[in-house]
Protein backbone atom coordinates (compact mmCIF):
# COMPACT_ATOMS: atom_id res chain seq x y z
CA UNK A 1 0.00 0.00 0.00
CA UNK A 2 1.25 3.21 -1.16
CA UNK A 3 2.27 5.76 2.46
CA UNK A 4 0.22 8.36 3.20
CA UNK A 5 3.39 9.68 4.78
CA UNK A 6 6.21 11.71 3.23
CA UNK A 7 8.68 10.22 6.09
CA UNK A 8 8.71 7.01 8.48
CA UNK A 9 11.63 6.95 11.09
CA UNK A 10 13.11 4.70 13.76
CA UNK A 11 15.89 7.09 14.82
CA UNK A 12 14.44 8.07 18.10
CA UNK A 13 15.65 5.08 21.15
CA UNK A 14 14.09 5.25 24.73
CA UNK A 15 15.60 4.88 28.23
CA UNK A 16 14.75 0.61 27.96
CA UNK A 17 15.63 0.66 24.34
CA UNK A 18 12.96 -0.06 22.37
CA UNK A 19 12.76 1.87 18.61
CA UNK A 20 10.28 4.08 18.24
CA UNK A 21 8.59 4.24 14.76
CA UNK A 22 7.35 7.93 14.20
CA UNK A 23 5.49 9.09 10.75
CA UNK A 24 5.46 12.76 9.13
CA UNK A 25 3.82 14.16 6.66
CA UNK A 26 5.60 17.14 6.03
CA UNK A 27 8.17 16.93 3.01
CA UNK A 28 11.13 18.56 5.77
CA UNK A 29 11.06 16.43 9.23
CA UNK A 30 12.70 19.56 10.91
CA UNK A 31 9.61 21.97 9.65
CA UNK A 32 6.94 19.09 10.74
CA UNK A 33 6.12 19.19 14.61
CA UNK A 34 2.72 16.97 14.26
CA UNK A 35 4.89 13.81 14.24
CA UNK A 36 2.92 10.87 14.65
CA UNK A 37 4.27 7.69 16.82
CA UNK A 38 2.23 5.04 15.67
CA UNK A 39 4.40 1.80 17.52
CA UNK A 40 7.81 0.99 19.07
CA UNK A 41 10.18 -2.24 18.67
CA UNK A 42 11.12 -3.54 21.76
CA UNK A 43 14.49 -4.83 22.72
CA UNK A 44 12.86 -8.44 22.37
CA UNK A 45 11.81 -7.40 18.85
CA UNK A 46 7.88 -6.94 19.51
CA UNK A 47 5.99 -4.57 17.81
CA UNK A 48 3.88 -2.53 20.47
CA UNK A 49 1.59 -0.28 18.48
CA UNK A 50 0.20 2.72 20.10
CA UNK A 51 -3.68 1.45 20.81
CA UNK A 52 -4.32 4.47 22.05
CA UNK A 53 -4.34 6.25 18.60
CA UNK A 54 -4.47 3.07 16.59
CA UNK A 55 -7.38 0.06 16.85
CA UNK A 56 -5.19 -3.57 15.33
CA UNK A 57 -8.98 -4.84 14.77
CA UNK A 58 -9.53 -2.40 12.27
CA UNK A 59 -8.89 -2.12 8.86
CA UNK A 60 -6.57 0.85 9.65
CA UNK A 61 -4.19 1.83 6.59
CA UNK A 62 -1.27 2.47 9.02
CA UNK A 63 -0.87 -1.26 9.26
CA UNK A 64 0.06 -1.73 5.84
CA UNK A 65 1.60 1.21 5.40
CA UNK A 66 4.95 0.06 3.51
CA UNK A 67 7.17 2.62 4.77
CA UNK A 68 6.12 1.79 8.54
CA UNK A 69 6.24 -2.11 7.49
CA UNK A 70 10.15 -1.19 6.09
CA UNK A 71 10.82 0.78 9.44
CA UNK A 72 9.30 -2.02 11.42
CA UNK A 73 11.75 -4.67 9.64
CA UNK A 74 14.72 -2.34 9.89
CA UNK A 75 14.46 -1.59 13.73
CA UNK A 76 13.29 -5.28 14.35
CA UNK A 77 16.98 -5.91 12.81
CA UNK A 78 18.41 -3.74 14.85
CA UNK A 79 17.02 -5.16 18.11
CA UNK A 80 18.25 -8.67 17.39
CA UNK A 81 21.86 -7.34 17.30
CA UNK A 82 21.30 -5.04 20.24
CA UNK A 83 19.46 -8.50 21.90
CA UNK A 84 22.71 -10.80 20.89
CA UNK A 85 25.03 -7.97 22.43
CA UNK A 86 22.94 -8.65 25.32
CA UNK A 87 23.21 -12.30 25.37
CA UNK A 88 26.81 -12.02 24.90
CA UNK A 89 27.66 -9.64 27.28
CA UNK A 90 25.51 -11.85 29.72
CA UNK A 91 27.15 -15.19 28.83
CA UNK A 92 30.94 -13.19 30.00
CA UNK A 93 29.56 -12.42 32.96
CA UNK A 94 28.28 -15.98 33.69
CA UNK A 95 31.56 -17.62 33.29
CA UNK A 96 33.37 -15.03 35.55
CA UNK A 97 30.45 -15.87 38.39
CA UNK A 98 31.16 -19.43 37.75
CA UNK A 99 35.36 -18.66 38.28
CA UNK A 100 34.46 -17.13 41.29
CA UNK A 101 31.80 -20.11 42.33
CA UNK A 102 28.85 -18.14 42.18
CA UNK A 103 25.92 -19.63 40.54
CA UNK A 104 23.20 -17.85 42.07
CA UNK A 105 22.36 -16.07 38.14
CA UNK A 106 22.45 -19.69 36.69
CA UNK A 107 20.19 -20.76 39.41
CA UNK A 108 17.90 -17.47 38.79
CA UNK A 109 17.76 -18.25 34.76
CA UNK A 110 16.81 -22.10 35.42
CA UNK A 111 13.73 -20.94 37.49
CA UNK A 112 12.62 -18.73 34.66
CA UNK A 113 12.14 -21.70 32.82
CA UNK A 114 8.93 -24.52 32.87
CA UNK A 115 9.89 -27.79 34.66
CA UNK A 116 9.20 -29.48 30.84
CA UNK A 117 11.87 -27.56 29.16
CA UNK A 118 14.69 -28.22 32.31
CA UNK A 119 13.29 -32.26 31.84
CA UNK A 120 13.90 -31.90 28.10
CA UNK A 121 17.43 -30.39 28.37
CA UNK A 122 18.43 -33.47 31.10
CA UNK A 123 16.85 -35.74 28.65
CA UNK A 124 14.54 -37.19 31.23
CA UNK A 125 11.49 -38.67 29.68
CA UNK A 126 7.67 -37.22 30.44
Amino acid sequence: MKSQFKEVVSTYVDENGSIAIDCYTAENLKNDTEGLNVAKITLDGEVEWRLDILNPLTSNPIFDDNKIKRQIKLAKERQEIEKQKLVDMSIEKIKEDILDGDLTVIEELLQLHKAEYLRGFLCIPE
